[in-house]
């Protein structure tokens, strides 16, 4: 059986993509490499004299491609085209599982228990929590439901009729359901996870505690060093995932949470250093300045976040626009924010539509 293990990027977070691939090289090299751009390299790094192969989220083929890599976020849009780019890779590489792993993951063992796993099963998925979290601090059971049962930082697919149905099925609910909008109950592509296990057949629960540890579950999971390697719970630290970790700060651990910071974490603090060590030697301080390729106009001028799905409530920009990145798109979307709305008596409120 043959496998492959890719990720997704914009060019700023190309030192994580970095350190991630050389990690897997290290520990299982007879898998193949593959990096997801959702951005321009525009010069300022060559895909060819990298260590993986580099394919620009715009050579999938998502339906109006233009307007699905405006809508979005770079949070968004990076994981949007997670769907879309495992069902490519199936149609154009000769292989037969995927393995898909967030760009601040490190490879620490041997994958042959995710290859397994995968030899019975169709999806095999690792959950945020395999204990409750019983402190006060962030985050909190809530936050996790909130966010989603399974952390989408991995997932596996192996190629087979069942795969190829869910996939169809989660390409449809992102194309323009994969939104951080916890009111609607959304988080990107995770809300969307929960249903899985129940939908689709060969679905399989990976709870082994060295699966995707990180700081949601590290108040169950003891890392420790031993002359072997690092181990948690008493079995082999296969991955860890540096979620919300910033190498400028990196005492916080974790930006998305205040339970732990590099002083409460045991042994897990050398993983840390050495993770940040890693991202500098990779050109960290330079490439998180790159700019990204879809957060302007193509007359440079910038798009605010906020402003990008405000085609949802004037649906005939869409009809009437086929580039929103184009002098016309920047027309349209900047009389479309500085609109007036109306008040409650139908007059206009004095507050435009972006501002509100």
């Amino acid at each position: 059986m043959t496998i492959a293990a890719c990720t997704i990027i914009a060019k700023n977070y190309l030192p994580y993509a970095r350190v991630l691939m050389s990690s897997l090289r290290a520990s299982s090299p007879e898998i193949k490499r593959i990096v997801i751009l959702v951005d321009h390299a525009d010069g300022f790094f060559d895909p060819a004299t990298e260590d993986f192969d580099v394919i620009p989220s715009e050579a999938l083929p998502i339906p109006d491609s233009r307007w699905f890599h405006f809508k979005y976020t770079i949070l968004e849009l990076s994981t949007a085209v997670k769907p879309f780019a495992l069902e490519y890779l199936f149609e154009h590489y000769p292989v037969d599982r995927l393995l898909y792993f967030d760009p601040d993951i490190f490879i620490y063992g041997d994958l042959e228990v995710l290859d397994a796993a995968l030899g019975d099963s169709s999806i095999i998925l690792t959950p945020h929590l395999t204990s409750p979290l019983t402190d006060e601090h962030r985050p909190t059971d809530l936050d996790i439901l909130r966010s989603g049962s399974y952390n989408l930082g991995f997932l596996g697919v192996q190629r087979c009729a069942e795969t190829t149905r869910f996939l169809r099925w989660w390409k449809a609910r992102l194309f323009d359901q994969c939104v951080v909008d916890l009111s609607k109950g959304l988080f990107v592509d995770q809300r969307w996870i929960d249903l899985v296990p129940g939908m689709f057949s060969g679905v399989r629960i990976l709870r082994n505690p060295g699966l995707n540890v990180a700081y949601w579950n590290l108040s169950h999971r003891t890392v420790r060093r031993s002359p072997k390697g690092y181990i948690v719970n008493g079995e082999p630290l296969c991955f860890f995932h540096f979620s919300g970790f910033d190498p400028g700060e990196a005492h916080r651990f974790s930006r998305h949470q205040n339970r732990f910071t590099l002083d409460n974490i045991g042994d897990a603090r050398e993983l840390v250093l050495e993770y940040r060590k890693r991202l500098y030697a990779e050109g960290y301080s330079e490439c998180r300045q790159w700019p990204y390729a879809f957060g302007t106009f193509e007359n440079g001028f910038p798009i605010p976040d906020m402003g990008r799905p405000a085609h949802h409530e004037v649906p005939d920009v869409v009809t009437r626009l086929s580039d929103p990145f184009s002098r016309d798109g920047y027309q349209a979307f900047v009389d479309l924010w500085n609109q007036p709305l109306a008040g409650p008596d139908g007059k206009p409120s004095g507050v435009t539509r972006l501002a509100y």
